[in-house]
């Protein structure tokens, strides 16, 4: 007979520790309403109450960033639509069953936080590997290449970020995700406030002269507090640098 996760979480868990049982509640709350379209339906209140606590453990328990935390959930969800079942009655092979169907770093680590760490049922989920990513070689562009590239942007926004990226080290999310008051124009230097999570730290980024006369252009539209891409109170997506890319294809492959 296959293991199960057992009818209350392990005595030694996150989620037991926090009170959570078995008892169906009392009153009606819309946050555990299962009205949804069939693909959005995770079947059953027991699963969408152990959601909930789940998001709260990886906020507060694990202190992840809030995309890792959709990512796990969406997963969890995506599991739970799967296995059409609560999750108390979950068996190894339903595990594996999803896994046969969705097998990639993101789910593997979703389910072992899941039902290892916050169900504290680390047996359930001990023999599934985090799948090794292929290493695939960087292509370099080389400089003519950019600067091609750089000169058939049109947008003062978009020549900012590109500058950005390619002057001051940072990824593409932490541009994005930069303010106003992260930017010191004099010393051509970046401290951002807020770009750091469990596992990364990001320190003091410089950028060079060209990148600091587009900046310095591009801030007079913007104001001490705002997000340096965003018109929101969010920082900028990503998705919209996609479509640059996208936008200037042909150029790129001149």
């Amino acid at each position: 007979m296959e293991p199960r996760a057992g009818l209350e979480p392990a005595a030694c868990s996150p989620a037991y520790k926090r009170g959570l049982r078995l008892t169906k509640p009392s009153f009606s709350n819309e946050k555990y309403s299962v009205t949804k379209s069939h693909d959005e339906r995770i079947e059953n209140w027991e699963n969408l109450r152990i959601i909930e606590e789940f998001k709260d453990f990886l906020k507060i328990d694990r202190g992840l960033k809030e995309a890792t935390i959709e990512e796990h959930l969406r997963y969890i969800k995506m599991f739970f639509r799967f296995v059409k079942k609560p999750f108390y009655e979950v068996t190894i092979k339903d595990i594996r069953g999803f896994l046969k169907q969705k097998y990639n770093s993101h789910s593997v680590k979703a389910v072992r936080v899941f039902f290892g760490s916050f169900l504290g049922k680390k047996e359930m989920v001990q023999t599934f590997k985090v799948p090794q990513s292929p290493f695939v070689p960087k292509i370099v562009p080389s400089k003519e290449k950019l600067r091609k590239f750089y000169n058939e942007i049109k947008s003062l926004k978009e020549k900012a970020i590109f500058l950005l990226l390619a002057s001051s080290g940072l990824r593409l999310h932490e541009v994005m995700e930069l303010k106003f008051e992260d930017i010191d124009l004099e010393k051509r230097m970046i401290k951002p406030a807020t770009n750091k999570s469990r596992t990364k730290r990001v320190w003091v980024s410089f950028f060079n002269d060209e990148a600091a006369e587009v900046l310095k252009e591009y801030m007079k539209t913007k104001k001490p507090g705002e997000y340096l891409f965003s018109n929101a109170k969010k920082p900028g997506k990503i998705k919209p640098f996609r479509f640059l890319r996208k936008k200037y294809r042909k150029n790129w492959k001149r």
